[in-house]
């Protein structure tokens, strides 16, 4: 949006859609006070928008970003960018690196609740490796759940310390609780 505000119409133009749907967007920014209208300069009857000092802000916070995915395909970036939300960030929660849960008869973790870190893009891979893992230690020992349980927590540990070292090590600011 330019510094000197814009008009709804402008606005629907740049973004490549019908006016009301810019118009609802805009009423949902008043709403979030990022937007406000003033009268225009140009028209003695007409009200253009401008960034509040808060949108702003969160214009500056998007872009900041959206730097971060420089070299990532312009439409990703796009989502981004050119959201009609601000960014709202949320803290990450992880498992202190080489914690191990106490072993329950009959119940085990895989997946996302078995290596409980930063996103790495490997949940789905962990939870279907996990399964396997954990079902081929069930077909060695039918007889004894239990202890196909035990067997394949024991070869999980260190795998999740290997995971959150490399979490941690992507994300610096990553405290695990």
């Amino acid at each position: 949006m330019p510094p000197d505000g814009t008009t709804v119409s402008n606005l629907a133009r740049r973004m490549n859609v019908a006016r009301r749907s810019a118009h609802q967007t805009v009423h949902a920014l008043l709403g979030m006070g990022l937007l406000e209208q003033i009268p225009n300069p140009a028209s003695a009857r007409g009200r253009i928008i401008v960034m509040t000092a808060e949108g702003r802000r969160v214009h500056r916070l998007a872009r900041t970003v959206a730097a971060m995915f420089k070299g990532w395909a312009p439409e990703l970036v796009a989502l981004v960018a050119d959201s009609d939300i601000p960014p709202i960030f949320r803290p990450l929660y992880g498992l202190p690196i080489g914690h191990r849960w106490d072993h329950i008869p009959g119940v085990t973790l895989i997946g996302d609740a078995a290596h409980l870190a930063p996103p790495d893009g490997e949940g789905a891979n962990w939870a279907l490796f996990d399964a396997g893992r954990l079902g081929n230690a069930i077909a060695e020992q039918p007889e004894n759940i239990d202890a196909a349980i035990r067997a394949y927590e024991t070869a999980l540990f260190p795998r999740n310390i290997d995971t959150a070292t490399a979490a941690a090590a992507y994300y610096p600011e990553f405290t695990p609780h």
